[in-house]
């Protein structure tokens, strides 16, 4: 059975640390990818890209990483924009204390 976007909004609700977002990147591909222009997983990428200073030819290598082998940092950002900030979870009710805020992969809360 496929799974849609309340259910990833309902296993979402339940994560809270950062080791919980990095599983939930891990098991849940489809849920980076529910916006429909895929604008969130684009700037996960170019957030990741400008905090870690890859030059072009490593972000085209990140193309031919397997999903499970990106890394944490990468996914902890793609958790934020995607499932927090994305569009299709809009409605995405966290609560804020339980929240990793993460801008360009800089931690900005007490540790997960």
């Amino acid at each position: 059975m496929a799974l849609g976007l309340n259910d990833y909004k309902t296993m979402a609700r339940s994560v809270e640390t950062e080791l919980q977002k990095i599983n939930f990147f891990d098991e849940c591909i489809k849920a980076f990818f529910l916006d429909s222009k895929l604008t969130e997983f684009e700037s996960a990428l170019k957030c990741f890209f400008e905090s870690e200073g890859l030059s072009d030819e490593e972000l085209d290598a990140l193309e031919n990483i397997e999903w499970r082998d990106l890394s944490d940092k990468f996914k902890l950002i793609a958790f934020q924009k995607c499932i927090i900030e994305g569009s299709a979870y809009k409605e995405f009710d966290t609560n804020k204390d339980n929240v990793t805020n993460i801008s360009c992969g800089i931690n900005t809360s007490k540790a997960a």
